[in-house]
């Protein structure tokens, strides 16, 4: 998931910093941060040669729920995440289950427009600029030791007020095209300022 550096029982157990550090004869570059990355998870399915098929918002509630129940029944602990367009979808019911789903995972997101930075508890929250086409789009990936699974749809055409959405709807559980969209929104994620 892009991970370039890691720490563990490999190197050494947990210890306490010793009084005097000694600088490091090859220092770790700071990166900028990169600008917004322009691919989102729907891209990166039809990249991956995907074919959309048209959906409802009410099948693609329940199909985002029966994946968040997924989660809470694989082994181990995945890393859920979550796009919602803007804030006002992040509704709190949404919230309550989220902090519940938050409780299980290693990581739970939620990214959207005007999104803040801790949406819940234990939930990561990402603000998206208005002009991320992520905005258009709603996803929920799931990555865990047995499970992968993605679910990324893009409305379809502008709707009137009080007109039902259709969606093109992408559903995969094939781990490369999961891990690909999956690094496609954690790009979106910002660092933690400690």
């Amino acid at each position: 998931m892009g991970a370039t550096l890691g720490q563990g029982w490999l190197f050494g157990a947990a210890a306490p910093l010793p009084d005097k550090l000694v600088a490091s004869r090859r220092p770790l570059r700071i990166a900028a941060t990169p600008p917004p990355p322009a691919d989102t998870p729907f891209s990166t399915a039809l990249a991956h040669r995907r074919s959309p098929v048209r959906s409802t918002t009410e099948l693609l509630v329940a199909t985002s729920r029966h994946l968040e129940h997924e989660v809470l029944r694989s082994s181990g602990k995945a890393v859920l995440l979550s796009s919602f367009q803007n804030v006002t979808r992040f509704t709190p019911g949404t919230r309550r289950r989220y902090e519940r789903l938050a409780r299980e995972t290693v990581l739970t997101t939620a990214f959207g427009r005007d999104m803040p930075a801790e949406p819940g508890r234990r939930i990561r929250g990402a603000n998206l600029h208005p002009d991320d086409p992520l905005c258009d789009e709603w996803a929920v990936v799931v990555v865990g030791n047995q499970l992968s699974a993605a679910l990324v749809a893009r409305m379809i055409g502008h709707r009137a007020p009080g007109e039902p959405a259709e969606w093109e709807v992408i559903i995969t559980h094939d781990r490369d095209l999961v891990l690909a969209a999956a690094k496609s929104l954690l790009q979106r994620l910002p660092a933690i300022q400690g």
